[in-house]
């Protein structure tokens, strides 16, 4: 009778283990996440293994209180964005200033590996901070960008959104592998731009960026990116080029046979030369790229032969 009463109370004890009714059981899941979560953040990738392993789960989320510019709040992450070296978004000019500093640092892709095997979910994010193809896209991580896109169940975003934010991002490598991954280079985003627009409306850059920056528009423009697509401005890339002075992107989009007739809508009222900020008053009529090259020499040259060798009897 006892050896009956001690067996089923060992049956007991081992059903409430299976379901996980055990206070010990119950507790073990999210302290299995925390030390997953820590152990990513630190890159501890033979750490991440074990905990997965032991049934720590690869869609944990990571919270953190971030003092925005307004006033605190709570950001939420899957663990997935913390392996690529995540950090709270800033405001302002500090977004890209941090973006900039961060966007070659190396990840940890065998971790990334890691969570992808262990079930982590990749698609479906409702916010840019939470989807890791879009962050590995900024930080130009190329093989991550290449695991991840292999075992998304679906996209965030648009197709458009991860091809304008690597022309964005400057990542010509990047950019050439969604060119290959995404039917249509013309897709566009909420302001009506294209990436050959994006890529075109970065602005002045290092003299190391901006031989990449000629790279991605001239990889855009074989793979069919059209040059007289306008932005909700009404601003072509051959606009930006020619406002930011840009000879270099100016020469390349030339040879595309850009319409030079076309106007903006006259809304824009930012131009920046040489560095220098100024304010444009905004025009009912629009402006064409001659307009925008301001009176710099080259870019007035350029533009200006362009339309003579198309109507040599005006």
């Amino acid at each position: 009778m006892r050896r009956y009463l001690f067996l089923s109370f060992c049956l007991f004890v081992y059903l409430l283990e299976v379901f996980s009714i055990s206070p010990a059981r119950s507790q073990r899941r999210p302290n299995l996440d925390k030390q997953l979560i820590a152990a990513v953040r630190e890159g501890h990738t033979r750490s991440v293994v074990n905990l997965l392993k032991q049934g720590a789960n690869p869609n944990a989320q990571y919270t953190t209180t971030w003092l925005d510019v307004d006033t605190p709040k709570e950001i939420t992450v899957p663990i997935l964005t913390v392996s690529l070296g995540w950090f709270p978004p800033f405001s302002g000019c500090f977004e890209s200033i941090m973006m900039a500093a961060r966007r070659k640092t190396m990840v940890n892709t065998e971790i990334v590996r890691a969570l992808c095997d262990g079930g982590a979910t990749i698609g479906g994010a409702e916010d840019e901070d939470q989807d890791p193809i879009l962050y590995a896209i900024r930080h130009c991580n190329l093989e991550v960008v290449k695991l991840l896109w292999s075992r998304k169940s679906k996209l965030s975003f648009s197709q458009a959104r991860y091809l304008i934010e690597a022309a964005k991002a400057v990542c010509p490598d990047t950019v050439n592998f969604l060119v290959e991954n995404i039917k249509d280079v013309n897709q566009r985003n909420e302001q009506g731009q294209t990436a050959l627009i994006a890529i075109a409306s970065i602005g002045p850059m290092f003299e190391g960026d901006r031989g990449n920056q000629v790279m991605i528009e001239e990889n855009l423009l074989q793979h069919g990116a059209q040059v007289n697509l306008q932005d909700k401005d009404g601003m072509t890339a051959l606009m930006w080029a020619a406002s930011y002075q840009n000879e270099t992107s100016v020469r390349l989009l030339l040879r595309y046979n850009p319409a030079l007739d076309l106007h903006d809508n006259g809304s824009r009222v930012l131009h920046i030369s040489g560095g220098i900020v100024r304010l444009v008053a905004p025009t009912l009529g629009g402006r064409t790229a001659l307009d925008w090259a301001h009176g710099e020499p080259t870019i007035e040259r350029l533009l200006k032969m362009a339309a003579i060798r198309r109507h040599p009897q005006d």
